[in-house]
């Protein structure tokens, strides 16, 4: 169902290129800076995506694995819609 939804929120964008971050996620400063890098440059060729690496915290404090999971991980997180898409398997 996740997949499906993030699918259909994607359809919904009024651009091509795509930041998709789950609602507890926080960009830091060197990412801002990078996708503002982007943003003022050339227009990315559109089958390039970016992973965004996440640090894992519970409770304020981080955490090296929440299995299967390890600290940080890189999800893609900034792509081209027309280029790519989440696939429909349950989280």
């Amino acid at each position: 169902m996740h997949g499906q939804q993030m699918n259909h929120a994607i359809s919904l964008a009024s651009h091509d290129w795509v930041l998709c971050m789950d609602s507890d996620e926080i960009l830091d400063d060197e990412t801002v800076d990078f996708i503002l890098a982007l943003k003022a440059g050339d227009e990315p060729r559109p089958d390039q995506a970016w992973r965004i690496s996440r640090y894992w915290h519970v409770l304020g404090e981080p955490v090296r694995t929440i299995y299967p999971i390890s600290s940080p991980d890189f999800p893609v997180r900034l792509f081209n819609r027309r280029s790519a898409r989440f696939n429909d398997r349950p989280v």
